[in-house]
């Protein structure tokens, strides 16, 4: 089965992207896949940058460039258009694939990826996590957020950090193409590609084991050991060396970049404690009910 590893980002964000790669292919024992870097536009320096980083590692990253069309009409402070290269990635890759994973590029992954490859998705075109936060916060992930962008109440919305695609499915039912039309549509959307995603998605996605994408709420509240962990916080583990997650996340960023000119992405570790990205603040935050509550709701994918 031919299988793609992809994350996209803009230049800045390489570093993190190729480390996210790199994570991947440490974690594959058995299985081959293409692993690729999606960026919507790069320099000679860009491109030099990753080839010795690949070279260095023994790992192989294929490199694509594409300037996705129509967002710049989008909030540019909100949103960059390499935000939406996902959306277009029936444009960007090869048609041939079976599987194909999206990784956001602050995604590492901790455990072998063969069983996630191989999931049976029961007929449908996606499998992803639920988002843990959607069940307890108070706000926008809420019923009321459901119903704002047009989702049925008490239906399961996903993360989309981690996305498995079936992908003759995505290719023939155009399923990206439209969720695209749905952000450019300038819908109420509050999380635009996410929402659309969810939206188009709604009856046509598997939900996986929770492990598959362990955000800092999931990996607080239900204690999972993660098999890909999920930094969608503010504080990243490239700039903060005592984030409680696994063991030495920082570290694991420094030893991948040193000795490459991507190293130069570390920028002095800040000082100090970030509590509200610790567990114990999550923790503490957290009553006993819903603890038990969300233990109770995701049962089977624990």
């Amino acid at each position: 089965m031919s299988t793609a590893i992809i994350t996209c980002v803009n230049e800045n964000w390489l570093a993190p992207a190729c480390v996210t790669l790199l994570s991947a292919q440490r974690n594959l024992i058995a299985t081959k896949a293409d692993f690729i870097v999606v960026v919507d536009q790069i320099s000679h320096a860009g491109r030099r940058d990753v080839a010795e980083f690949a070279a260095h590692h023994k790992i192989k990253i294929i490199l694509k460039v594409h300037q996705p069309q129509g967002f710049s009409k989008l909030d540019p402070h909100r949103y960059s258009t390499a935000t939406f290269l996902r959306l277009c990635l029936p444009e960007i890759i090869s048609q041939e694939y079976q599987r194909v994973l999206y990784l956001d590029s602050d995604v590492l992954a901790l455990a072998d990826l063969a069983p996630l490859l191989n999931i049976d998705l029961s007929e449908k075109a996606l499998g992803a996590v639920p988002e843990v936060k959607m069940a307890h916060h108070r706000g926008l992930l809420t019923d009321r957020h459901r119903r704002k962008i047009g989702l049925p109440p008490h239906r399961d919305y996903f993360n989309a950090g981690v996305l498995l695609f079936d992908w003759p499915q995505i290719c023939q039912r155009k399923l990206l193409e439209k969720a695209k039309e749905l952000v450019l549509g300038r819908r109420s959307l509050v999380f635009l590609d996410q929402d659309a995603l969810n939206l188009v998605f709604e009856n046509a996605w598997q939900a996986l084991p929770l492990q598959w994408n362990v955000e800092q709420s999931a990996h607080c509240y239900l204690g999972i050991r993660p098999a890909l962990r999920h930094f969608n916080h503010a504080c990243k583990p490239w700039d903060w060396p005592n984030i409680m997650a696994f063991s030495n996340p920082h570290q694991y960023y420094v030893q991948a970049l040193q000795g490459t000119a991507l190293s130069r992405f570390l920028q002095k570790p800040k000082q100090g404690n970030p509590y509200f990205a610790t567990i114990e603040y999550h923790f503490r935050k957290a009553s006993l009910h819903q603890r038990h509550f969300l233990r109770r709701k995701y049962a089977k994918l624990l």
